[in-house]
């Protein structure tokens, strides 16, 4: 999840051109006292360049990129966004499966990809150091396969964090759900200073509890929730930072006294 970042440069050109809601400043000369001489003209001053939702230094956690075994995870900008929501528009899962709380899912990859760009502006705009949500893109070779999430609140307080994501269809059953947990994790439980991290999966999502436990996830309880309308079995599972070993080396970079503020962590840089 808005990869913050994360993101590398798209290499998009820089659009100057005037939008909705821009002003311009304007000059304007005195009015002439000869009234056979008309005021000059106003002389417009170009409008200034639009800026991406993601820019830093004023979005720190833009910075931050983990890598890790040919993935890099990084927030998304606004061109990688459009082209995570192409990807959800592509499936996610099987017609007769829903792995999710909130089926997003559902409905036509028109659909799915509005709901994908909205949930990451939204999470964008909750962003507070007490309370925030972190949702970066997986790219492999510069392509977005995949999103993970990590969230927290109070994470200098409890020491604690959430994960979730998905991976694209067309890239399951290549190892990308593992090694991006993996990163996530050895981000939160070493740079973030962790302790301990959560996640939890309906009984029928072989694949995600799958990940869960090689990564060393221990089971934490049961909940029944409402899924498209009928009760279903949630499973949840924790993991203590003692006891867990990144199967990857996971580089940071791009970590800053800002990010630090940034995520709740003042000074902590």
């Amino acid at each position: 999840m808005r990869n913050v970042t994360i993101p590398a440069s798209t290499g998009s050109d820089l659009d100057l051109s005037p939008r909705p809601g821009d002003v311009s400043l304007v000059v304007v000369s005195p009015p002439a006292t000869d009234c056979h001489h008309r005021p000059a003209r106003p002389k417009p001053v170009a409008p200034p360049a639009r800026v991406e939702l993601v820019d830093t230094p004023t979005w720190p956690p833009a910075d931050v990129r983990l890598h890790v075994d040919g993935l890099v995870l990084q927030l998304p900008d606004e061109a990688r966004l459009t082209e995570l929501g192409a990807l959800a528009a592509a499936g996610v899962h099987g017609e007769d499966e829903m792995p999710f709380t909130q089926p997003w899912t559902v409905g036509t990859g028109a659909d799915r990809a509005r709901r994908t760009v909205q949930y990451h502006w939204q999470v964008r705009g909750a962003w507070t150091p007490q309370r925030w949500c972190w949702p970066v893109v997986a790219l492999q070779d510069g392509v977005v396969v995949a999103m993970q999430e990590l969230s927290a609140h109070d994470l200098p307080v409890l020491r604690e964090v959430a994960t979730g994501s998905w991976v694209g269809r067309e890239h399951q059953g290549r190892g990308i759900g593992t090694r991006m947990r993996a990163a996530v994790l050895s981000f939160a439980l070493g740079t973030l200073g962790a302790e301990h991290a959560t996640t939890e999966a309906f009984e029928d999502n072989a694949a995600s509890i799958a990940v869960t436990r090689r990564l060393g996830y221990r089971p934490d309880g049961e909940d029944r929730l409402v899924r498209q309308g009928r009760p279903a079995r949630s499973l949840r599972f924790r993991l203590r930072a003692e006891g867990f070993s990144s199967p990857w080396p996971v580089r940071v970079e791009g970590w800053s006294a800002a990010c630090a503020t940034a995520f709740g962590l003042v000074g902590e840089a």
